[in-house]
């Protein structure tokens, strides 16, 4: 990582813009209790090619414990903002120079790093026991606190006060980092108990955005998320926010297309003008005890899910939540990763096949396939990729059976001849290459056979 610059938001606002390239990214969501615990989580992530970390600072507690960090009681307990005996609003100098020092780590492993200050089991008083916090919370008047309820956070209210001005204390000691990627605000605002009035929760935002903004010279962007794929217009247009962010689970809605939904959502999600980041996704939001994820062959839907943001306009990708840092605790206050442990460098083939496109001028591409395939592209005017799904391979088997004598239809402005090379997305190992000709604006490719996926490359002749 080039110590000496700053991620930006590149000029059509919808990827980041790091060392003078437009990049897609991929990343995870990691968790633990010491630094030892942190650092093995960003090696892992370097080795499989993932240069974000997105982090709750309040779940894991590099300080105070050697505790591994998670959703549960315990690891909240040792934060400052979920500490009941705590001051709101009091910074922990110790916690904070703590976190420097995981971020520090993150860096010099070449990892960015996106700190999310709060997170809605914190304010939250009934739901999905014991995620919820809300006893917990130093802001609780019940702990001596400002707030007799969670969504006073939400108005001009004493506890909105002091939480933003804690936030501009975190955001001033942190600031010198050159790996800070962006700023997350609060992760899954209608989660919050009586998270009602939306106009209320975008001033909260907003109030929280200028402090950031005041308080960070660099001027890094700004975002926030809600839950699942929750779509909230005001908060997306808002000038608070720079990164809209999305957390797909689709087994919150009876089903396990993870790849369908980042696709559709991406789509939506495209009009607001501003880089769409996948903030954490997964099969589905429950503990992963007898769900989807802890299938022999879950790690197909998630290799999907990859090369599904990275072909639908997603500026990051990955950001698996269950998978990429809630195992079984370990040695030294880390959470294993369980794709780390049964599919080791699971991002690796989409990370080095991002790594040699330029997506400064990539846009959206309709494909035309069967009923038999799904299909997404990007392009320019010089070069097509695509990524193509046998539509049979879908939980809870995600069966691989050979798929042969499909063709995709690919509408482009090219004129002449293109190349045309085919691999497959779990090695990126080459299937097979060959010519074709643009006819009509129209580019025909008769894909080779393929079990479960495909990606391909076509770069126009002359370009």
């Amino acid at each position: 990582m080039n110590q000496g610059r700053i991620a930006t938001i590149a000029a059509d606002g919808r990827y980041f813009t790091i060392d003078g390239r437009t990049r897609f990214l991929i990343g995870r969501t990691p968790t633990a209790g010491s630094l030892e615990g942190f650092t093995r989580h960003f090696e892992a992530a370097a080795a499989a090619g993932e240069r974000v970390v997105r982090v709750h600072v309040d779940h894991g507690c590099p300080h105070r414990s050697a505790e591994a960090g998670g959703p549960g009681e315990a690891s909240r307990r040792r934060s400052p903002t979920l500490d009941p005996t705590a001051r709101a609003g009091e910074v922990d100098a110790a916690w904070s120079d703590a976190w420097e020092r995981v971020i520090a780590a993150a860096e010099e492993r070449g990892v960015w790093f996106v700190p999310v200050f709060s997170v809605w089991g914190n304010w939250n008083d009934s739901l999905h026991p014991p995620w919820h916090a809300w006893h917990l919370n130093p802001y609780n008047a019940a702990n001596g606190g400002p707030a007799a309820r969670p969504a006073e956070l939400f108005g001009d209210t004493p506890c909105r006060r002091l939480f933003v001005e804690w936030l501009g204390e975190m955001v001033a000691r942190w600031r010198e980092h050159r790996n800070i990627l962006c700023w997350e605000v609060f992760s899954e605002l209608d989660l919050v108990t009586g998270a009602t009035d939306v106009s209320q929760v975008v001033g909260f935002v907003e109030r929280a955005s200028a402090m950031i903004r005041e308080r960070d010279p660099h001027r890094r962007p700004v975002t926030a998320s809600l839950s699942g794929v929750t779509v909230w217009p005001e908060l997306w247009r808002s000038e608070a926010i720079d990164v809209v962010q999305m957390h797909p689970y689709p087994g919150k809605w009876g089903s396990w297309d993870l790849m369908g939904m980042v696709a559709s959502v991406a789509e939506q999600l495209e009009g607001y003008g501003k880089p769409v980041m996948i903030g954490e996704e997964g099969l589905d939001a429950s503990p992963p005890s007898g769900r989807p994820d802890q299938l022999d062959r879950a790690h197909v839907g998630y290799r999907q899910a990859i090369w599904a943001a990275m072909m639908s306009g997603v500026c990051v990708g990955g950001m698996f939540w269950w998978i990429s840092g809630y195992g079984p605790p370990e040695e030294g206050g880390a959470r294993a990763a369980p794709m780390d442990g049964r599919h080791p460098g699971l991002a690796r083939p989409a990370s080095t096949f991002a790594e040699r496109v330029d997506f400064s001028e990539m846009r959206r591409v309709g494909v035309a396939t069967s009923e038999e395939v799904m299909a997404l592209a990007m392009g320019d005017d010089k070069t097509i990729i695509g990524y193509a799904r046998d539509n049979a391979c879908v939980c809870p088997e995600w069966p691989a059976r050979q798929v042969s004598g499909e063709e995709a239809k690919i509408a482009t402005g090219w004129r002449g001849s293109a190349r045309v090379t085919y691999y497959t997305p779990a090695t990126l190992e080459v299937i097979s290459r060959g010519d074709l000709t643009v006819e009509g604006g129209l580019l025909r490719l008769e894909l080779p056979t393929f079990s479960e996926d495909l990606v391909v490359r076509i770069e126009r002749a002359g370009a």
